[in-house]
């Protein structure tokens, strides 16, 4: 099953469904997360195969995918394939990551992530391979495009619900490590990461996003289960007082106590944390609903 949640994403789905071309077997599930655009009609209107399940509010990236990952498992499907909706394939994607899924379900596969020029390495991907070749493990990915097999799904989980949008993936890959498994990249499977890297700029509105990107990247720390809970908060506190001292020097004050007040907004969360880094380490698809 290929899931895909969108949300205001007319810009992209067609390119998006457009290119999903396979001889594997594939169902498409779109979760809508109350879109205000025309992402619903293009689907209705151009692709009456695709299974649409509309919510009634943006329920963020990791739940929205949790009720898909429910849904493949009740419809017993072997893998599920998650997708952007600003992604798209080229040529045979699904059908090369299928191919060595077989070999293997060890793994969540991804393809390479390329730039619009369907040429040039993705920034990020770039970034987390190191222009690694395939054949090593990786011990992330970012959720643009993984081939999950079901065991996988049925034992580490769903996404942990302490993540809206963005952080859910690295959580989800430190759970991954922790039960022994990893990331591998097929070098014959090409996705183009349809997107645009943002310049930062000093203003109210970017600093409220990087602040709740760097809450994000506390949370990933505390909620690593592969280390103890101690050490955790060693390191997101070491790694605030960092931020602090660099951002007052950088004359970037306020984002300094922005920061400062994301660092306790976690601490406020510690019991939360505690109760769902335990379950994390459980074998029972934590965090979704089975049945």
């Amino acid at each position: 099953m290929i899931a895909i949640v969108t949300y205001n994403g007319e810009n992209y789905i067609k390119d998006c469904l457009n290119s999903i071309v396979t001889k594997t077997n594939c169902k498409i599930h779109v979760l809508d997360n109350n879109s205000t655009d025309n992402t619903l009609a293009i689907i209705r209107k151009d692709y009456p195969n695709v299974q649409i399940t509309q919510s009634t509010e943006n329920l963020g990236f990791g739940k929205a995918n949790n009720i898909l990952l429910e849904s493949a498992i009740q419809d017993n499907m072997d893998y599920v394939f998650l997708l952007n909706q600003d992604a798209y394939f080229i040529m045979d994607c699904i059908d090369q990551l299928v191919l060595s899924s077989q070999k293997s379900a060890n793994s969540i596969f991804s393809p390479v992530h390329l730039k619009k020029d369907e040429r040039t390495l993705d920034e990020g991907f770039l970034a987390y391979t190191q222009g690694i070749n395939d054949s090593k493990k990786l011990d992330f990915i970012n959720a643009a495009a993984w081939l999950m097999p079901m065991p996988i799904i049925r034992l580490v989980g769903g996404f942990s619900p302490l993540f809206f949008h963005y952080g859910e993936d690295r959580d989800y890959a430190n759970r991954l490590r922790f039960h022994g498994y990893s990331f591998h990249v097929i070098k014959e499977a090409k996705l183009v990461h349809n997107r645009e890297l943002k310049i930062w700029a000093n203003t109210k509105e970017n600093r409220a996003k990087i602040s709740n990107r760097f809450y994000i990247n506390l949370l990933r720390y505390l909620t690593d289960i592969n280390r103890g809970l101690l050490y955790c908060i060693l390191i997101a506190t070491k790694n605030t007082l960092g931020d602090f001292i660099k951002n007052l020097g950088a004359g970037k004050w306020r984002l300094a106590f922005l920061n400062i007040g994301k660092y306790l907004k976690c601490y406020s969360q510690l019991e939360l944390i505690l109760k769902y880094r335990n379950m994390a380490k459980k074998q029972n698809g934590v965090f979704l609903e089975l049945t």
